[in-house]
Formats: C-alpha cells, sequence, structure tokens
C-alpha cells in the first residue's frame, strides 16, 4: 500500500529587521516558525542570503545551520515528526479493509449515473 507524502512546510511569522548601512542593501527579515521555534534570517549579508540563527539571534555553527537550512523552503517542520510514524497493525488492517470496497460494475442503464454502486468485497 503506497502512502501519499504529507506535506510538512513551517509556519512562519516574518518580522521585518529594517536595512544595512549602504544605498542599494535590501531590507532584513526574520522568518519564526511558530511550531518549532526555529529562526531564519533574510538578506543578513547581501540580497537572497539566508542564515539559520538561534533564540539568542546569533547564527548557528556549521552542521546545525546546514541542517536547518535544508528545511527552510519545503520541510519538514520538525513539530510535524509525529505524522511520519509508521502505522500500527490495526491502522493497516483497517486501511486494507477500505481498499477491499469497489466499484461494482454498474448495468447498462445505469451506465451514465454520476454516483458509483459500493460494494464490500
Amino acid at each position: 500500500m503506497k502512502r501519499r507524502p504529507i506535506k510538512m512546510p513551517h509556519n512562519y511569522s516574518i518580522q521585518v529587521l529594517g536595512k544595512l548601512p549602504g544605498m542599494f542593501s535590501p531590507k532584513r527579515y526574520l522568518y519564526h516558525c511558530v511550531r518549532c521555534k526555529w529562526s531564519f534570517v533574510i538578506n543578513d549579508s547581501r540580497r537572497g542570503a539566508i542564515t539559520a540563527v538561534n533564540a539568542d539571534g546569533r547564527p548557528l555553527p556549521g552542521e546545525e545551520a546546514n541542517k536547518r537550512m535544508l528545511t527552510f523552503h519545503q520541510g519538514p517542520c520538525p513539530e510535524l515528526a509525529v505524522l511520519m510514524v509508521e502505522p500500527t497493525p490495526m491502522q493497516e488492517r483497517a486501511e486494507r479493509a477500505v481498499e477491499r470496497e469497489r466499484v461494482v460494475d454498474r448495468p447498462a442503464a445505469d451506465a451514465y449515473s454520476p454516483r458509483p454502486t459500493l460494494r464490500r468485497a
């Protein structure tokens, strides 16, 4: 049985931090995930730069920063990891029972009916 992948992006609140000195410097933004409490600063050193920061606003060291940066755009948010838990045997049996319900071939008179006839196998 195939499971459809669950989209698990971060849920950000965005704060404008202002501009760095310079005539053409971009505005800086703080993206803070309200679920997992991870924060990212956008346009920190140059336009388009993303920096993972800790709760104090300081850049994170190497490996931890890389791990968080990979989840910035599409996730997964670590708080939603519970959704990726393997199903229990009872859940698998229930899903197989649902799969066994199938659409039965209809007689020719009902061939254009919008509602299918369901039958348990």
